[in-house]
């Protein structure tokens, strides 16, 4: 009996102990995949490894590494698990060889087995990694990009509040525990304090509301409407009328 016979009468054999063993024994991922789906993943591999031991071509196996690289990427499967895989041609077939075949015949089969294994194992090695630094690169410009957005975004974001707090004609200041965290430049001009320069407790007795209270029980009442419109002397000695509003956020 020669090679290409051996391949044909043991095929269907082959093929199901090699989709037994995947489905069984290689690793958890193996076990939870379809079984319809190894039917055809090993039927394929079976096959394009025989045109490699019969006719030398390496085309089939080639294809069908990439597209099986591409599914166990995928499916998040280490490099080892599809080399141990791919290695379970070798292991089924061999003592099938050895039960058939003698002398040159048994030596030239093997040789081209031994051929076909470390194409199949090393070129899906190379393949895996080439995809897997790909996934890596790609990932790290979709972060590039998404700092980038970002980045963008936030200042938008800072032009939209440069335009609501700094460029209006409206005092805007935050209190804080009695301090003065923040003050846009209309609410300093209308005090005629410098930012950084201004307090609570000045704004209180300026204002003339209640300055007896501490200013940060002060902040945590409302205004009435009535006492929102006040007149007072700013530290230039002008004259200003302002109106108030207070808003207590947590």
């Amino acid at each position: 009996m020669n090679l290409q016979s051996i391949l044909k009468k043991y095929r269907e054999q082959i093929i199901n102990e090699w989709i037994d063993h995947l489905h069984s024994g290689v690793s958890e991922r193996y076990k939870k995949r379809p079984l319809d789906e190894l039917v055809i993943t090993v039927t394929a591999a079976y096959d394009a490894s025989c045109s490699v031991l019969l006719k030398n071509d390496f085309s089939k196996i080639a294809c069908h590494i990439e597209w099986i690289t591409k599914s166990r990427l995928q499916g998040g499967f280490s490099l080892s698990e599809v080399q141990n895989a791919y290695e379970l041609f070798r292991v089924f077939l061999m003592p099938v060889l050895t039960n058939n075949l003698e002398g040159a015949q048994l030596s030239k089969a093997i040789d081209k087995l031994n051929q076909c294994l470390f194409y199949t194992v090393t070129r899906y090695s190379d393949y895996f990694q080439a995809l897997h630094e790909k996934e890596i690169r790609d990932h790290a410009e979709n972060l590039e990009q998404e700092v980038e957005n970002r980045t963008k975004e936030l200042a938008e974001s800072e032009a939209k509040y440069r335009v609501l707090i700094e460029e209006i004609n409206d005092g805007y200041f935050v209190n804080q525990n009695g301090n003065i965290i923040f003050a846009n430049m209309a609410f300093c001009d209308i005090h005629g304090y410098k930012p950084g320069k201004l307090s609570v407790d000045h704004i209180l007795t300026s204002l003339q509301l209640n300055p007896g209270r501490r200013s940060r029980d002060y902040m945590r009442i409302e205004l009435p409407m009535k006492d929102r419109r006040r007149t007072y002397t700013r530290i230039t000695g002008y004259i200003k009328m302002v109106q108030i509003f207070l808003q207590r956020t947590r």
